[in-house]
């Protein structure tokens, strides 16, 4: 017998009562309760579980190396009995009883996610399938940018592969301490997150509202060669802090180490931080309500012997922060002559 109270608010008890028996191999447990309502996370991914009354029922067989056919009947019948119980013993309670009273989240805002991986990082393709999830589930409120930094990551400029560490991701890197990889930042604030953490940050992140806007065009002259970027930010209260734009890059062909797979050359690296288009820690920018505040940048698109920029393949992605971290995000893809 157990109980938990919410002494707080409701003042409701959250009872439960079992009783358990064995008969040679098998076990039945029985109980019935209040179940509160809350979060279940695993494998970083955070499910919702609503509030519920009524039975549990668990069965267990004990199997011996050879189930002899008197035993069967047992197994069946009980396993019967189980269904029947848990099939048509649960009810919902009301919205009042619940324990924890959790609002549908709407994405009012975009999240930035830092990944701060490596190509000699074995376990970073899974935190990478990690991010394909996550942006499945949030679509364009949720930015991805995989920042190569540390033991792990190959430089840019190395001649014997094709590397993605740029200097300005180990600048990043270092700042926020990170020495255990794959890790994350959640726009732009800590602690420093590992994988299975992700889901639930970000989930919390989207649910905080934000007065800015941030609209981003960027197109490539295919004659100069540069790309230029036209940032429009607008608010409905005053904000200062610091403007930074990134180049980023999907669809890049280049080794990986994995941990099941072993050195996958052919691996696809996406959401790759390239350059830093305003510098490291971007510029202070003040906005105040009721008028826009338009900047314009650009930069020269690469093509040396060790990084190639595939233009079709390039984003550009901006944000604003300040002491509290990232206040708005936003990414738009770069058009070419081909693609306008």
């Amino acid at each position: 017998v157990s109980d938990m109270w919410n002494c707080g608010e409701t003042d409701t008890h959250y009872y439960n009562a079992g009783i358990a028996g064995n008969y040679k191999a098998n076990r039945l447990l029985l109980s019935y309760g209040r179940t509160r309502a809350g979060f279940n996370c695993s494998g970083g991914v955070c499910r919702y579980v609503p509030a519920t009354r009524g039975f549990q029922v668990s069965y267990s067989y004990t199997f011996e190396s050879t189930v002899r056919p008197h035993n069967m009947k047992y197994i069946i019948k009980y396993a019967f009995i189980s269904l029947a119980l848990l099939t048509a013993s649960c009810d919902n309670i009301s919205e009042n009883d619940r324990y924890i009273k959790v609002e549908a989240t709407k994405a009012e805002r975009t999240v930035l996610l830092e990944d701060f991986t490596g190509q000699n990082c074995v376990n970073c393709p899974a935190a990478h399938r990690t991010i394909e999830a996550l942006e499945q589930q949030y679509g364009s409120h949720l930015i991805a940018v995989s920042i190569h930094a540390g033991h792990f990551g190959i430089p840019a400029d190395n001649k014997r592969y094709t590397g993605l560490m740029q200097p300005e991701g180990r600048i990043y890197n270092d700042r926020y301490g990170i020495e255990d990889y794959p890790s994350g930042i959640i726009d732009g604030k800590i602690p420093v997150l590992n994988p299975d953490q992700w889901a639930t940050a970000v989930y919390d992140d989207l649910s905080v509202k934000t007065p800015l806007m941030i609209d981003i065009h960027a197109d490539l002259d295919r004659d100069t060669n540069l790309i230029s970027i036209d940032c429009s930010l607008s608010t409905s209260e005053s904000l200062g802090g610091k403007l930074i734009v990134w180049i980023i890059e999907s669809g890049i062909v280049a080794r990986q180490e994995d941990i099941n797979e072993g050195r996958i050359h052919d691996y696809i690296h996406n959401n790759v931080f390239r350059a830093c288009v305003n510098g490291v820690d971007g510029n202070n920018v003040t906005v105040q309500p009721g008028s826009s505040l338009d900047l314009s940048y650009s930069i020269p698109l690469k093509d040396t012997s060790t990084e190639k920029w595939i233009p079709e393949n390039l984003a550009v992605v901006a944000f604003l922060s300040d002491a509290s971290g990232v206040v708005q995000a936003a990414k738009v893809p770069v058009s070419t002559s081909d693609n306008h």
